[in-house]
C-alpha cells in the first residue's frame, strides 16, 4: 500500500490549532527550559489532567515537545523544532496586537495566564467539532507523492 503524506504547513497548523497547544507551548518555552507537568497543571487552570496529558502526548508525537527523566522526575522541554513553532507564535501574537480587534497586546503575556485568552477558551469548538474538521482537513488534504489522486 502506498503511504499517503499531509501537508507538512497543514501538519503544524492542525496541532496548534488544538485547544491546550498555545498555552502548553508558552508554559514549557516561559519555565526555565523544563516543565513539570503538575506545574504545567497549576499554571493552565482549567484545564484537565487528561487533557494536559493528551496535549503533551501529541505535541511530542509531533516532534515539537521531547519528555525528559530528570533524577527520577518527568518534566518536558521543547525541542528545536518545538522553539521554531514558539518563534511563529510570538509572531502570531505580534500580528494580532498590531492588526487583531481592539488591538490588545499579548506578546508579554503567556496565553495560561492571560485573561482574554481565557474568554475565548470558553468559546472554543468542543472536540467532536475538531474531531470533524480534522477528518474534513484530511481527506481533503491528502496528497499521494506519486501523484494518483
Amino acid at each position: 500500500m502506498d503511504r499517503i503524506t499531509m501537508c507538512p504547513t497543514l501538519e503544524v497548523l492542525h496541532v496548534l490549532g488544538r485547544k491546550w497547544a498555545v498555552p502548553v507551548l508558552d508554559e514549557i518555552y516561559f519555565s526555565d527550559k523544563h516543565a513539570r507537568f503538575n506545574d504545567m497543571e497549576s499554571a493552565l487552570h482549567p484545564i484537565t489532567p487528561r487533557e494536559l496529558n493528551l496535549m503533551l502526548s501529541k505535541l511530542v508525537s509531533s516532534g515539537i515537545v521531547e519528555k525528559l527523566n530528570l533524577r527520577g522526575k518527568t518534566s518536558y522541554a521543547l525541542t528545536k523544532r518545538g522553539v521554531l513553532v514558539h518563534d511563529l507564535i510570538t509572531d502570531i501574537k505580534r500580528h494580532g496586537a498590531e492588526f487583531g480587534n481592539g488591538g490588545y497586546n499579548c506578546t508579554d503575556v503567556r496565553c495560561g495566564q492571560c485573561e482574554q485568552f481565557r474568554v475565548c477558551l470558553d468559546k472554543w469548538p468542543g472536540p467532536q467539532a475538531q474531531a470533524n474538521s480534522r477528518s474534513r482537513a484530511i481527506s481533503d488534504n491528502m496528497v499521494d507523492p506519486k501523484g494518483r489522486n
